[in-house]
């Protein structure tokens, strides 16, 4: 387990579970239309860290769901982009409202023969039964089962009151491509390196990034350099490991951005639907999420320029490699296109030590007239970042 961790594991957004999925199955990610269904709007912990802060007792009924379902079930017979469908089914905590899960599975085995569909839980683990596992087994096939993990025990207690280790190894074992999610909070960048190496050389798969709509303190970054370093150093001495946190490679141009296409999917790829069949962008937007400052599906326009780019960035030397959420910008300064600057010096470190090791990489392979530019963008790009960081 991840003994030493004190690293917050928050749900799995969309693409990630697209990815898992598709890791799973052997389909393609970029194919699967994208649903997110809020099964529950409320949870049977209160994690310190949860940026649901709007929680109730409201719960979606078989009927909306099987209505969302068949709404975008229609949606991949009509296209000609997508083939399969992958429903997230989400809260609040998920397994408070199982009887519809199960329906609604059993609806698809029964009903749907055109198009592969497959479930995706995300859950906090701490209702996993051995009824509910006896279940999940039986349908391995098109259901996944995805844990929220916090570390050591200490973590767990700390943040949420309970433990799940039990799900984790459950879950872990039955689906062994799984990534757990590692969001990493300010106190745990002191050996942040040895924590994600532990993890790492035990088998697990970590989707490791900085904690977002929280205060970063300045003094961070160059703890934050040194174990990116140390990871960056480890990655290189062994080519088995996977390579997380400093896996964001650049593409080769500053400005790699891709016109109009949105990483996350929300509110292109994704759909999510509210308890009651409301559609929203992801669930961000959603009332469980930001209240009455919900913003409906309609209102969403992640494909213009002007919802994704902040003013205040242009001339970033990593203006288009540095992470965001459209839907965290929203629920926390009220627009989709304003970012966290308060992140800067971290994910500019971030980046900096990603182009350095793509650089090491690049130069035990041979030799050609693509990869020596390649070689020289990273150079520029790192001595841009340099200077940036002075001057911030």
């Amino acid at each position: 387990m991840l003994a030493e961790s004190d690293c917050v594991n928050t749900k799995t957004v969309p693409h990630e579970v697209a990815s898992i999925v598709a890791i799973e199955t052997g389909r393609n990610a970029r194919t699967a239309k994208m649903c997110m269904l809020i099964l529950t709007h409320n949870c049977n912990l209160r994690c310190i860290y949860c940026y649901e802060k709007f929680k109730t007792s409201r719960k979606m009924t078989f009927r909306t769901a099987l209505r969302c379902l068949n709404e975008q079930l229609d949606f991949v017979r009509e296209s000609s982009k997508y083939t399969w469908l992958s429903v997230d089914l989400f809260g609040g905590e998920p397994l408070l409202n199982f009887d519809v899960i199960r329906l609604l599975v059993q609806w698809v085995r029964d009903n749907v023969k055109d198009v592969n569909v497959h479930f995706t839980i995300s859950s906090n683990g701490t209702l996993l039964t051995d009824e509910i596992k006896v279940w999940l087994l039986a349908n391995r096939d098109i259901v996944f089962y995805g844990v929220s993990y916090d570390g050591s025990k200490e973590s767990q207690l700390r943040n949420r009151g309970m433990r799940n280790e039990s799900a984790v190894d459950f879950s872990r074992k039955t689906w062994p491509s799984q990534a757990f999610r590692m969001t990493i909070p300010p106190d745990s960048i002191v050996n942040l390196s040895e924590t994600i190496l532990t993890a790492l050389r035990q088998g697990f798969r970590i989707r490791a990034e900085l904690a977002g709509g929280i205060y970063w303190p300045r003094e961070c970054a160059s703890l934050f350099l040194e174990e990116c370093r140390k990871l960056k150093n480890a990655f290189l001495a062994d080519q088995n490991l996977p390579i997380t946190l400093l896996d964001r490679f650049f593409k080769g141009g500053e400005d790699a951005d891709i016109s109009g296409v949105v990483a996350c999917g929300s509110g292109t790829r994704c759909t999510c639907y509210d308890v009651d069949g409301r559609t929203y962008a992801c669930q961000m937007f959603t009332p469980l999420t930001v209240g009455e400052k919900s913003m409906p599906l309609s209102e969403v326009d992640l494909t213009q320029e002007s919802a994704r780019e902040d003013p205040t960035c242009v001339g970033c030397p990593i203006r288009h490699w540095c992470p965001t959420c459209y839907g965290m910008n929203y629920a926390i300064r009220g627009h989709t296109s304003l970012r966290d600057h308060g992140m800067c010096h971290m994910y500019l470190t971030q980046a900096l030590v990603t182009a350095e090791l793509q650089q090491q990489i690049r130069i035990r392979e041979p030799l050609t007239r693509e990869s020596a530019a390649i070689l020289k963008f990273l150079l520029r790009i790192c001595k841009k970042i340099e200077r940036k960081l002075a001057t911030i």
